[in-house]
């Protein structure tokens, strides 16, 4: 994946950590900028590279290369949206996104969409990553005086 946004690309890898065969381009003019796939590697949640925009889940096609009339779009908000972490379960999507001027953390039921706001504090909320269990996530919380306190954020079920 480019740094510029781009197409995806997968590329086998032997259990000795060997390529095998040749890459395999997956998408087409979608700007995938962060990508996380599923655990089972059949669908894939990505952000593209613009200033304004959303979460799409695309499948990953055997047969062709997934394009935008293959996408869906997972959240409506029209923000910047930085990071994209899948729950170890694979039910829920943990992300970050400018909203009313601040980085936010928010989390998202796959299923059904419903989005929430973690934590309401005036202090940025940058990088969540999701605790092996899933039951929580840690982040990075930055202000004004160049504070970065790191924290953990509990109890993440729907």
């Amino acid at each position: 994946m480019s740094s510029r946004g781009g197409p995806l690309w997968r590329q086998r890898i032997s259990s000795r950590g060997v390529p095998r065969g040749s890459p395999e381009r997956l998408t087409q003019g979608l700007q995938t900028n962060h990508a996380v796939f599923s655990t089972d590697a059949r669908q894939l949640a990505y952000a593209n590279l613009q200033r304004i925009g959303n979460i799409w889940r695309v499948p990953i096609l055997t047969d062709r290369m997934a394009t935008w009339s293959d996408a869906e779009q997972l959240t409506f908000q029209e923000s910047s949206i930085f990071t994209v972490k899948l729950s170890p379960d694979g039910t829920q999507l943990l992300y970050d996104a400018i909203w009313e001027g601040k980085r936010h953390l928010w989390i998202m039921t796959v299923d059904d969409r419903e989005e929430r706001r973690l934590i309401n504090d005036p202090m940025n909320q940058l990088y969540g990553k999701w605790s092996p269990d899933g039951g929580s996530a840690a982040r990075l919380a930055a202000g004004l005086a160049g504070e970065s306190p790191a924290g953990a954020i509990p109890s993440l079920a729907p």
